[in-house]
């Protein structure tokens, strides 16, 4: 019994016990203490973790949104952009990371096209467990925005005859898997991808240059407005022509006729014969010779002389009624034709030369009759001389028949100094000149008129030419440039569903005209230098072609018949392909220095074709962009589209 009180005292709490206790109190007393002090500790180391786990978290997410709004195609987040999203945030966070559990992250689209997501994940609490807290939710959120700020971007856009093809060049005929059409959506892709990014306070301008062996500088489509001010082009230009030598001189026919002479033919006709013997053709027994009557000369004669006098004989019948076989009398008389000079003057033989022509009419547009014919004319002018093709015409009193021409909008460039390189663009080059504003016909434009263009067998005038020499025929002129200008997705479907795919390579032209139309120094500087809300204006050239440059001389194109003309060969230099090629390589690269000095940014696509040096050397470090099928070129659209835009976290 003695024992039971300290069995008693054993049955009791533990901590009922140490208060009962006095010994030992000190240290009770320290234990009790340690507790707070405990959570106290547990709950900040937890908390620093949890809080680590909550910024790599965010880290991971802000990852993934930027991912997504990176990949996607427009403004749409598709099954790529999305797994890029998740691939992207798990990168960052991978699964168990910090012994989490329950990763999970959601990508979505919003209203307006950017990328939002959310992250969630549990943190297993490695001191607060003691306390019954065994792990706590972390959730973040995200928002990546594409945003653009002031840009102008100008998209050169080859649109030669290759491009109606499939991207293995077969089928030419623009069908569904062409790369013209493949084009057309690519553009419309790469808006889709700028547009989504402008923020209300920006602006976004976009213009276009289709070229091919010309550029089209007439009429904008958009605002119906001429592109060029009519200051800027010649009123006379010299073509590589032909004139008309109408120095023939005509003679009318003049006819007078003697008294007439009855004849008669025995007895015993019949009506019919009656009416042949009138006529003087033959019939059983009567052999007229020569038989049947004379055709009267009526029409002028262009001859070197006079012709000489027509003695003709007339017959007819005198017998008007009749019955029965009898007698038949005729009647004849002598007809005399001479000619007398009229005035008038007729083609002798052609001319083929360089010939100047007013253009003043033709530039506006205005409907200019011109002589096309292969044949030599048939009508006449009233005075002797040389008849250019719109003369012979339109000359007073002119009775030749023309053919309606209108200008198309394409141009001749201006004067050029002709080399084989251009480490910098010499003085006088006026056509590698992307600012000065014309002021003197060097200067100056001229209109590509085609149908005035021939051909000859040398350099050298040809003259006394009878036979027609080759009309140089079409320089196929691309649809119309249009300015800088905040373009809706319809403008922009409608343009490029009007792109034809027609003519030989040129870079240069485009590049020379997509600078011009892009440059805040130039002749659109009042359009061009300012944003209206005072920003800064960066400024994009994305050139895309199919191919290399093809620069056949015995073509008419921008730089003239270079055949004849040898602007870009050089005057005593024969032109030929491949040294043609080498100086248009050497003139598109220098224009794309031309667009870096003027501070644009120069992107390049080839497409369905090998990424060649130049327009890997034009591009912008990086930016030089090759495409073998239409998704490709979309995707490269699009990438460049991503890159000009400004990637970044909205929240």
């Amino acid at each position: 019994m003695a024992d039971q009180p300290a069995s008693t005292e054993k049955r009791r709490p533990l901590l009922s016990r140490l208060a009962r206790n006095k010994a030992g109190n000190a240290i009770m007393i320290t234990t009790f203490a340690l507790v707070p002090l405990l959570a106290m500790i547990g709950s900040g180391v937890d908390m620093g973790r949890a809080y680590m786990t909550k910024s790599r978290l965010q880290h991971a997410c802000d990852a993934g949104v930027l991912a997504g709004r990176k990949f996607m195609r427009g403004a749409t987040l598709d099954a790529t952009a999305e797994a890029n999203a998740r691939a992207f945030f798990r990168n960052n966070f991978p699964t168990g990371r910090f012994g989490t559990t329950n990763l999970t992250f959601t990508p979505s689209r919003t209203p307006d096209g950017q990328v939002t997501g959310t992250a969630t994940v549990k943190v297993p609490m490695a001191v607060m467990n003691v306390f019954g807290v065994n792990d706590i939710d972390l959730t973040v959120a995200c928002d990546a925005r594409l945003e653009l700020a002031n840009a102008d971007v100008m998209l050169v856009l080859d649109v030669t005859g290759s491009m109606a093809c499939r991207p293995d060049d077969s089928d030419c005929d623009s069908g569904p898997e062409s790369k013209i059409v493949a084009l057309r959506s690519a553009v419309l892709s790469f808006f889709d991808t700028v547009n989504a990014s402008t923020s209300v306070d920006s602006r976004l301008r976009i213009g276009f240059t289709p070229y091919s062996s010309a550029v089209n500088m007439g009429i904008d489509p958009f605002t119906d407005t001429n592109l060029l001010n009519a200051n800027w082009m010649v009123n006379n230009w010299t073509y590589q022509s032909r004139v008309a030598n109408m120095t023939t001189p005509g003679f009318s026919p003049t006819t007078t006729y003697g008294a007439w002479t009855n004849e008669t033919y025995g007895s015993n006709i019949s009506n019919g014969n009656c009416t042949r013997y009138g006529n003087n053709t033959s019939f059983t027994g009567f052999n007229p010779s020569p038989s049947g009557n004379p055709t009267l000369p009526t029409n002028a004669v262009f001859a070197p002389s006079a012709p000489a006098t027509v003695t003709q004989v007339f017959y007819e019948r005198v017998t008007a009624t009749y019955s029965n076989n009898k007698s038949c009398t005729r009647r004849y008389r002598t007809a005399t034709t001479t000619y007398a000079a009229n005035g008038r003057f007729g083609f002798t033989s052609w001319t083929y030369k360089p010939v100047s022509y007013d253009v003043s009419t033709y530039r506006t547009g205005a409907v200019v009759n011109v002589f096309t014919d292969d044949d030599p004319p048939t009508g006449s002018v009233a005075a002797s001389g040389e008849y250019d093709m719109v003369r012979l015409v339109n000359a007073p009193g002119s009775s030749v028949t023309g053919s309606s021409t209108v200008y198309d909008g394409c141009v001749e460039e201006r004067d050029t100094v002709a080399q084989a390189t251009y480490p910098t663009i010499p003085s006088g080059a006026w056509d590698l000149d992307v600012n000065t504003t014309p002021s003197s016909d060097a200067t100056r434009w001229r209109p590509m008129w085609q149908e005035l263009v021939y051909n000859r067998a040398g350099v050298a005038n040809e003259e006394n030419i009878v036979d027609e020499r080759d009309h140089v025929g079409a320089s196929w002129c691309p649809a119309p440039s249009s300015n800088l200008a905040v373009r809706t997705r319809t403008n922009i479907q409608d343009y490029v569903d009007d792109l034809i795919a027609t003519g030989n390579t040129f870079h240069d032209l485009g590049m020379a005209w997509g600078v011009r139309m892009l440059s805040a120094d130039g002749m659109w500087a009042a359009q061009n230098a300012n944003a209206p809300n005072g920003r800064a204006i960066t400024r994009h050239i994305i050139f895309m072609t199919d191919g290399q440059m093809y620069t056949p001389p015995d073509i008419y194109n921008a730089h003239g018949y270079e055949k004849l003309d040898r602007r870009v060969s050089g005057a005593a230099n024969t032109p030929d392909l491949n040294s043609l090629r080498s100086r248009h390589d050497a003139r598109f690269l220098a224009l794309c220095n031309a667009a870096r000095a003027n501070n644009m940014i120069v992107w390049t696509v080839a497409f369905g074709t090998s990424n060649p040096a130049t327009l890997v050397n034009c591009a912008d470090s990086g930016k030089a962009y090759s495409a073998s099928q239409p998704a490709q070129l979309t995707a490269a659209f699009q990438d460049i589209a991503s890159n000009i835009a400004k990637l970044r976290l909205s929240r």
